[in-house]
Order: C-alpha cells, then sequence, then structure tokens
C-alpha cells in the first residue's frame, strides 16, 4: 500500500515539474519573442532615419549642382533660344526682292 501512494506522489511531483517546466518555457518564449518585436522597430526606425538621411543628401547635391553647374543653365538657354528660333521659320517671310 505504501509503495502504491510512493508511486502516486512521485507522479504528482512529476506532473507539477512538468507543468512548472512548460510554464517558464513559454514565459521565455514570449519574452524572446518581444525582444525581437522590439528589435525589428528599432530597425525599421533606423532603416527609415537612413533612407531619409540619404534622400536628403541626394537632393541637397543635386540641388547644389543644378545651382552651381553653370552648364545646365547654358542648356536652358539654348533651349530657350531653339524654341524662339524654331516659331519664327524663315518660310514664312516675304521676300527682301518683292
Amino acid at each position: 500500500m505504501e509503495s502504491k501512494n510512493i508511486l502516486a506522489l512521485e507522479k504528482k511531483e512529476t506532473e507539477n515539474f512538468i507543468k512548472e517546466s512548460e510554464n517558464k518555457f513559454e514565459q521565455l518564449m514570449v519574452h524572446k519573442k518581444k525582444s525581437l518585436e522590439q528589435k525589428l522597430v528599432q530597425m525599421k526606425n533606423k532603416a527609415i532615419k537612413d533612407i531619409q538621411y540619404i534622400s536628403n543628401k541626394i537632393a541637397l547635391e543635386t540641388v547644389k549642382k543644378v545651382i552651381l553647374d553653370t552648364s545646365y543653365r547654358d542648356w536652358e538657354t539654348d533651349r530657350k533660344s531653339t524654341r524662339l528660333n524654331s516659331s519664327h521659320s524663315r518660310a514664312s517671310r516675304m521676300p527682301s526682292s518683292a
């Protein structure tokens, strides 16, 4: 009879140990999940900041180039003069001998 009591007690202790182990494991996994989620948010925010920084740098370099690059301004002038010249074709003028 006593051996049945000892076996029942050991079985109960083993079940309690298993439940405690499962609870600890679940808590550990929940904690790891939260840590990974926080790390992902941090990485996402850093990536966004990096993209914004690079975009601003590219925009600033482009503006500097447009302002300081004289060949860009010459191209704009040439384009305007070409447009003006093309709108006044010589074929529409009366010959000077008329």
